[in-house]
């Protein structure tokens, strides 16, 4: 059933608010639950159904003095994906880092609970959340998530120079610069321990860690969600900046992650 169906089945319901607050209070919130009660609330609001504005409100209001590190990319035309063609990407901002699991965890504090062990301490990136928690979380923020023209601008272009790096370093790759199976190892990594892989607009980790999650479809015609930047299971080939992968948008896994961007 969908949020639309859902509220016009239980909008005149005198519990159903009730129901809702007790799913956005945080010791009760687990993150498709909430992604549900969201939509849900935001359908009984545009039904006048009193005090789901309020509760919506307060909850995406949680968040305004959470510090975010972006960085702003200008905006003009770059050589995107594979076949280099032109695309125009007006200005934008971007995480700095993937989301950590400390972060995620203050819309979400049950997540905890849930933490993989490829991605356990607090300054590991957040694994296991699926497109919608993932969106969720950005507008949360006050955020979004980049589409993935702005994930690869981000991750590959090199503005001064007017060059299309093939990884965020540049053209050769370096296993000292990013986290990518060639390492060895089996689990992520905390965010900021590969400074001098950043890209060029000062990202960081965009090659290796954790896949990132985008908010463009694979094909127009698909549910599938485009996947960017490979991650410390994948070889080298596939955190190249131009590469891209999908996933069923419910998908959870431990290879993972995302991070925000703004307008």
């Amino acid at each position: 059933m969908s949020a639309t169906q859902c509220a016009d089945a239980c909008a005149v319901r005198d519990e159903t608010l009730q129901v809702v607050t007790d799913m956005f209070k945080p010791a009760n919130r687990e993150g498709q639950s909430l992604a549900a009660a969201v939509e849900l609330a935001e359908e009984l609001a545009a039904r006048h159904v009193e005090g789901a504005r309020t509760l919506l409100d307060g909850f995406f209001q949680e968040a305004n003095r959470l510090p975010a590190e972006m960085v702003p990319v200008s905006a003009g035309k770059f050589p995107y994906g594979e076949a280099n063609e032109p695309v125009f990407v007006a200005d934008f901002s971007i995480d700095r880092f993937l989301v950590t699991n400390q972060e995620y965890e203050r819309m979400v504090p049950g997540h905890k609970n849930l933490r993989s062990e490829y991605s356990e301490a607090d300054r590991q990136p957040v694994v296991n959340v699926n497109w919608f928690e993932a969106v969720l979380y950005a507008r949360w923020r006050g955020c979004r998530l980049p589409t993935e023209q702005e994930w690869e601008k981000a991750a590959g272009w090199d503005a001064a120079n007017q060059h299309k790096r093939i990884y965020p370093w540049g053209d050769e790759f370096d296993a000292a610069l990013c986290y990518t199976r060639e390492k060895g190892l089996n689990k992520t990594t905390p965010v900021g321990q590969y400074p001098s892989g950043r890209s060029a607009y000062g990202c960081e980790e965009m090659a290796g860690n954790v896949w990132e999650w985008c908010e463009s479809p694979f094909r127009d015609d698909q549910d599938w969600r485009v996947l960017r930047g490979g991650s410390f299971y994948n070889i080298q080939r596939l955190a190249a900046c131009a590469y891209r992968y999908f996933s069923d948008p419910q998908n959870c896994d431990d290879v993972i992650g995302f991070r925000c961007a703004r307008t």
